[in-house]
């Protein structure tokens, strides 16, 4: 028997709580910080997307929720606050609302230093985030398969290395999944859905749809300092994705409906 309406999932991304360039609620904010002005437009960004957000079978959150150490960052741009209680209760403000909108929330584990497994497991209780990792003992784990009304989804934070273009990497990730299902050393996916370049690509290779979900965070000085100005902010994408599967089995997305312009930097006029 077919369902009666369409099942929707929610993917969000590379949020980066308590990221100077990320996002900040307005009670975390520092006084004087001369980022304060980026802060509330990525603010502003995100509680739209929260209203907007419909209702959800699943919510995804593909990695790098929170900030935390940041030890590529010393010498540049840090977090607000690096402290573990911190990063929960702000963590638990910025997302509570969202997940109260879905069903059911999932974790994804994203990049070891700004995720501490401790602090990731506590927010998934404070969330009451779905336990599925470590066969049914963890709130987060690094590949997460999932079936969804008859769609095979494959989720994980870390991304294909070595290309020259998004597009080349997005059918890369394609052929190198069909290739492992073919020879049986991975399981099959009809999804393939990554965080981690801060960058939104959705395109459909050898009948499988690849979707790079978008950040919540502008670029940092070492991104910055590593990628150079322009390609930094070229390469960068605010925003969300929900995929919905209709009453017949077939697969929507919302496209650039939750994605947002990124900030605008000053202008200095002589």
């Amino acid at each position: 028997m077919k369902p009666t309406a369409p099942g929707r999932i929610g993917f969000v991304s590379d949020l980066h709580i308590l990221s100077r360039t990320g996002l900040v609620p307005p009670d975390w904010r520092m006084k004087r910080d001369p980022l304060a002005p980026m802060q509330a437009y990525l603010w502003d960004c995100f509680v739209d997307f929260r209203s907007r957000c419909p209702p959800l079978d699943i919510l995804v959150i593909v990695g790098d929720l929170v900030e935390g150490e940041t030890p590529t960052m010393k010498g540049t741009v840090g977090g607000v606050s690096d402290r573990y209680a911190d990063q929960i209760e702000a963590a638990t403000e910025v997302l509570g609302p969202l997940v109260k909108k879905s069903k059911e929330t999932i974790l994804v584990t994203g990049t070891p230093f700004h995720e501490d497994e401790h602090v990731v497991e506590d927010i998934g209780s404070k969330l009451r985030t779905r336990k599925w990792a470590t066969n049914g003992r963890r709130h987060s784990g690094i590949i997460l398969d999932l079936t969804f009304r008859g769609q095979r989804i494959n989720c994980s934070h870390h991304q294909t290395r070595g290309w020259m273009w998004l597009g080349g990497a997005a059918s890369r990730i394609a052929v190198l999944s069909a290739a492992a299902e073919a020879s049986a050393k991975f399981n099959g996916a009809d999804v393939i859905v990554r965080g981690d370049l801060h960058t939104s690509v959705l395109q459909q290779t050898l009948g499988k749809w690849v979707c790079f979900l978008p950040a919540w965070t502008m670029p940092g000085a070492h991104a910055i300092k590593s990628m150079e100005a322009v390609r930094a902010h070229l390469a960068t994408d605010i925003g969300a994705q929900v995929m919905t599967v209709t009453e017949d089995g077939d697969l929507a997305w919302s496209g650039n409906k939750f994605h947002y312009p990124l900030f605008k930097l000053p202008i200095v006029r002589a």
